[in-house]
């Protein structure tokens, strides 16, 4: 499936409904299951794409240890922070659907959540279950199929998963129904064709570089994120995101064509992120996600 998508022609079409880009032609459903049971991780070693996914499965010790001190202490303790604002200690209960190798459960598992994770990789599964959470190897669809409604969830997690899927707007329905009511989604996507991102593609002369074949299908941006997710009876908390890095590529630091510089871009922006307090970073990412710049879209929303 990997080299025969890559090998098609494709053009993004525009969701007219909702606004946001997929690639056509799309794979089957059979194939696109498979790749992700199977190969996605060994995908993204090699290309050196995934963000902190590949990081956190790395072969060497340092780096997947490094990645995660930065991590638990940036994104994963704004999440703490931002949902334990909304739900007292009796129902701290959350699921992270395509929950790669669980560290983001672990570190909320030791902070006193329920965790749950749902993990189609059978890559990266073990890696979870040792650190003691419960993970189940399946698909969302084949999740929910099997799913006892009555055990629900106070929170959903879906971090860059929205972008892989075939039918987001089929996603987002099957984690409402998880939801109780008043719960909350926390997406995560990468913020494709915003205006910083088209401005550092002219300057590096490369179009569309984040089209990301054949894994991400899907390529949002702030307001198509926002309209699927009213459409569906979400009402939006909080708007944020991360460090733009296209920032990079218009200082002249072209990691679009040589990717050994992203590596350098990557720990500059850690850098960063740790040398200034965290109430710092986090009031400027919020004001960033109200230019509808910055790398990820990054929304809660609860239930109505």
């Amino acid at each position: 499936m990997e080299n025969n998508l890559i090998k098609m022609k494709y053009s993004l079409k525009e969701n007219s409904k909702f606004g946001y880009r997929q690639l056509y032609p799309l794979p089957n459903k059979e194939e696109l299951e498979q790749f992700y049971e199977k190969k996605y991780y060994d995908h993204i070693q090699k290309t050196g794409r995934g963000g902190h996914d590949a990081k956190l499965v790395s072969k060497e010790r340092k780096v997947r240890k490094k990645e995660l001190d930065w991590l638990n202490k940036t994104y994963f303790v704004d999440k703490l922070d931002i949902l334990n604002k909304f739900f007292p200690s009796s129902k701290r209960k959350i699921l992270d659907i395509g929950c790669g190798s669980g560290e983001f459960l672990g570190f909320m598992k030791k902070l006193g959540w329920k965790v749950f994770g749902i993990e189609p990789s059978k890559e990266v599964l073990w890696r979870a279950k040792k650190q003691g959470i419960i993970v189940y190897n399946s698909t969302l669809e084949e999740f929910v199929s099997k799913k006892d409604q009555r055990n629900k969830f106070y929170v959903a997690v879906l971090a860059n998963v929205l972008e892989h899927v075939l039918k987001p707007e089929e996603t987002i329905s099957m984690v409402k129904d998880l939801l109780h009511p008043g719960g909350i989604i926390c997406i995560q996507v990468p913020n494709d064709f915003n205006k910083l991102q088209l401005s550092a593609s002219r300057n590096v002369k490369r179009k569309d570089w984040w089209v990301a074949i054949p894994d991400h299908l899907n390529y949002f941006n702030f307001k198509s994120l926002e309209k699927l997710l009213k459409f569906y009876g979400f009402d939006i908390l909080l708007k944020t995101t991360d460090f733009p890095m296209e920032v990079f590529l218009l200082m002249g630091e072209n990691y679009a064509d040589y990717p050994q510089n992203g590596r350098l871009c990557h720990e500059k922006r850690v850098n960063l992120e740790l040398s200034i307090p965290k109430e710092l970073r986090r009031d400027f990412y919020n004001k960033l996600a109200e230019l509808e710049i910055g790398r990820q879209c990054i929304i809660y929303a609860r239930k109505k």
